[in-house]
């Protein structure tokens, strides 16, 4: 087995590869990133996609990034992994240790590797934790339905401009100043960083605005980055369709998808809040946007004790949870994360 570097000539082998890996226990998804499976990475400054092979077949993949992040007072080298992927049909030959133990070997010199595991993938929670990772915070992937028109203040809402980054950069760092893993952000950096989003703009940010700007948010479409499509759900999640579906007789209610429709979605980012009302308007104004252009919901992935999720107000939720996990590099100590909430950076999800 070989493990290199992916190169662009390996975009359709990885798209196949990861069709073959669906993600998920209690309902089954299956992830398609064409026409470029690299477009998730992109958003990062400097990232690497490793890829196992054998006489020419891709067997797996995995991703990772470096950047530096403060936890308990002190920034930290840290790298966060992603997209492991493994053949179906090679699963046990050691195709995943393989992978991590060359993402180890290749960042010796960083303090802490990190990642992000859903509820229900008890595979990966098992596998990560036999490699010295330990679950350090609950996370919840708040997901605010988008099937009706809700009332607004839109005429206090407008596009961001960017002559509007300098408040926006304040509001931001008002928001999150003081959460582990949160780099307060510079005009500079704010610029790299929604640049570097692949298909996001400044043009998808909006501003609440009274006396002085209240809220901030945007929404990133990343079903452009990548489709999400359901292949299996359990009772559950079968019980609430038909629910919904006979609700939806007498009221305007979720579109819950059927096995082999696609679940449409946007990200909220950024997301800046200096009045709950304000916010609250916001997101239902990008609920209006969502419901017009037939997307289903919108994502806001959180710590689960961020103060940030009351912007949902009333609106109708799904919910769920996903851990993080880290593990100190070479023999270092995993350090104490304070009381503070963990900012969740949307790339990471």
């Amino acid at each position: 087995m070989n493990i290199r570097d992916a190169i662009q000539e390996d975009n359709q082998s990885l798209i196949e590869l990861q069709r073959k890996c669906p993600m998920g226990t209690d309902l089954v998804l299956q992830l398609d990133s064409s026409p470029d499976f690299f477009s998730r990475s992109r958003g990062y400054e400097a990232w690497h996609v490793l890829v196992a092979e054998e006489e020419g077949k891709l067997l797996g993949a995995a991703g990772y990034t470096v950047q530096d992040k403060p936890i308990g007072g002190e920034m930290r080298s840290m790298v966060y992994e992603y997209g492991f992927m493994v053949d179906p049909d090679v699963r046990r030959r050691g195709v995943a240790s393989a992978l991590q133990m060359e993402i180890e070997k290749r960042t010796a010199d960083s303090d802490i590797l990190h990642l992000n595991i859903i509820e229900g993938n008890a595979a990966s929670h098992g596998f990560f934790t036999v490699h010295g990772f330990q679950r350090v915070r609950e996370c919840v992937p708040l997901m605010v339905m988008a099937y009706k028109e809700h009332p607004v203040d839109k005429f206090k809402i407008r596009r961001m401009r960017e002559d509007d980054i300098p408040v926006v950069v304040d509001l931001l760092n008002e928001t999150y100043r003081g959460y582990e893993m949160y780099n307060e952000v510079t005009e500079g950096s704010f610029r790299k960083y929604y640049h570097r989003l692949p298909f996001h703009n400044m043009d998808d940010i909006y501003l609440y605005e009274g006396d002085t700007v209240l809220a901030v948010a945007g929404v990133w479409d990343y079903d452009s980055v990548m489709k999400f499509k359901l292949m299996e759900f359990d009772t559950k999640w079968k019980l609430m369709r038909m629910v919904t579906n006979f609700m939806g007789l007498f009221t305007a209610m979720p579109k819950m998808p059927d096995v082999g429709e696609e679940m449409t979605n946007w990200y909220l980012t950024p997301i800046g809040i200096r009045d709950a009302h304000a916010a609250n308007q916001l997101l239902g104004y990008l609920l209006n946007m969502a419901y017009k252009q037939g997307v289903m919901m919108i994502n806001l992935p959180m710590d689960a004790n961020s103060h940030v999720k009351e912007i949902q107000g009333s609106y109708r939720h799904g919910s769920g949870s996903f851990f993080w996990y880290m593990k100190p590099v070479s023999g270092k100590e995993l350090p104490e994360m304070g009381a503070e909430p963990m900012f969740v950076d949307i790339r990471d999800i």
